[in-house]
């Protein structure tokens, strides 16, 4: 069909810019589709009366896909602008189609309301969108009917419910999925709720970088955020080099897959974008297998990825299936007596900073022996010092009273001479 077209420019820094004025009757609408074309650096904007509305910059990251967009208008004069914008080095270009601007007259008979809008009342003058979590695809619609227990609707209009992927059930509101991160296949149970982190970025070629988490959205101020500083509600994130994110994957689905290099049965993770108005097709996968032997933290990016196609794999031993009854037996050894197996408990392995403890106490144990033996041997050698003291003293003593004992008969015989 007809459609205006930017024109291609290689390897420029540009702003190409479509400017339309209409002077408005009646309050109104203006809807138009448009197609991006190369990197997602690259994108439209889109202004009414200088105010810029939000529209998907670069819609999905890869080519192919029409996108839509709808505004409503005041009456009066109102000047639509379209402006693309592409970055140094890069190349390419924006169609623009199917520009409809309502707001020229009155209704001249009964409207009925479209698939995704309802009406409670026929004689209202407008029609309400189906709020998140209902749906309706009738025409005239006067409600909305909730999801079916497995299947959610995240956005308002919805024409019809999504079913939950595999390992995801819908939550009471059903307007979204989720998952607690442990998974049932047949009898076998993978948790892998250890590895529920946001982990990246995980740099592509192009300079775009991947943010990931494996079973939990994330929705906030620097997880992802589109060109307009909104965020984006999912588990993987490709950001450019504007830092504008773009949705990689907000369903998730879970399977058993066989891998290669593995005896065991591996998890992979599929996620898509599902409930964009942009048909988008993006598929990104995260295979998660069993290594109790493995060293990194976090997954990797298998081969070139290319856009909107990305696939990684995470060694970890979190991978492994968790053990059952059945992975255990007990069993009789038969001997001259019948002798029953017994299980018991493993014993404990002693930290590294446990066995120190034990070694300082088991020495200052030893130390406590040694000195008490110092000092007994000492009290001993005191005592026996003692009594030898005591002993050599009274025997001093009685030789000195052995050498006075003399002088004084030697004293008494010579006085009895002179007295002679």
């Amino acid at each position: 069909g007809d459609y205006a077209d930017s024109g291609l420019n290689d390897n420029r820094d540009i702003d190409s810019y479509l400017e339309l004025s209409l002077d408005l009757v009646n309050d109104g609408s203006i809807s138009f589709n448009y197609e991006v074309f190369g990197q997602s650096s690259n994108g439209l904007e889109f202004f009414i009366n200088e105010k810029q509305y939000s529209v998907h910059y670069h819609p999905s990251g890869h080519s192919k896909s029409i996108s839509s967009a709808e505004f409503e208008v005041k009456s009066g004069l109102n000047t639509f602008r379209w402006n693309y914008h592409q970055e140094p080095d890069t190349t390419g270009s924006v169609q623009l189609s199917s520009v409809i601007v309502e707001g020229v007259g009155g209704a001249t008979d009964e409207v009925r309301c479209e698939p995704g809008e309802y009406s409670e009342d026929s004689g209202t003058s407008v029609c309400s969108l189906c709020p998140p979590g209902t749906y309706n695809n009738d025409d005239g619609a006067t409600g909305c009917n909730v999801c079916s227990k497995n299947s959610y609707a995240p956005t308002e209009g919805s024409v019809e419910c999504i079913t939950c992927g595999t390992g995801t059930s819908a939550n009471s509101d059903r307007t979204d999925c989720e998952t607690d991160c442990v998974f049932e296949f047949n009898d076998d149970t993978y948790n892998l709720s250890a590895l529920q982190d946001n982990h990246g970025p995980f740099a592509l070629e192009d300079g775009t970088g991947i943010w990931m988490n494996l079973c939990e959205k994330r929705s906030s101020a620097s997880f992802c955020l589109d060109p307009y500083g909104e965020s984006i509600n999912t588990y993987m994130c490709e950001v450019d080099t504007r830092g504008n994110g773009i949705d990689y994957g907000n369903h998730l689905s879970a399977e058993l897959v066989e891998v290669e290099d593995s005896d065991d049965k591996a998890i992979r993770l599929t996620y898509t974008v599902e409930g964009d108005d942009d048909d988008t097709h993006c598929k990104s996968t995260v295979t998660v297998v069993c290594d109790p032997d493995a060293s990194s933290q976090v997954p990797f990016v298998l081969g070139n990825a290319q856009d909107c196609d990305l696939h990684m794999r995470w060694n970890s031993a979190y991978g492994c299936r968790i053990c059952n009854d059945d992975d255990y037996s007990e069993n009789n050894c038969y001997g001259p007596v019948i002798k029953n197996v017994e299980t018991e408990s493993c014993p404990t392995r002693y930290s590294f900073p446990l066995a120190v403890l034990i070694v300082v106490g088991i020495l200052v144990l030893v130390l406590i022996v040694i000195i008490a033996g110092v000092i007994i041997y000492n009290r001993r050698l005191h005592s026996q010092y003692t009594a030898l003291v005591r002993d050599s003293e009274g025997q001093y003593e009685m030789e000195n009273m052995d050498d006075e004992d003399t002088a004084v008969s030697d004293e008494t015989a010579d006085k009895s001479e002179e007295q002679v």
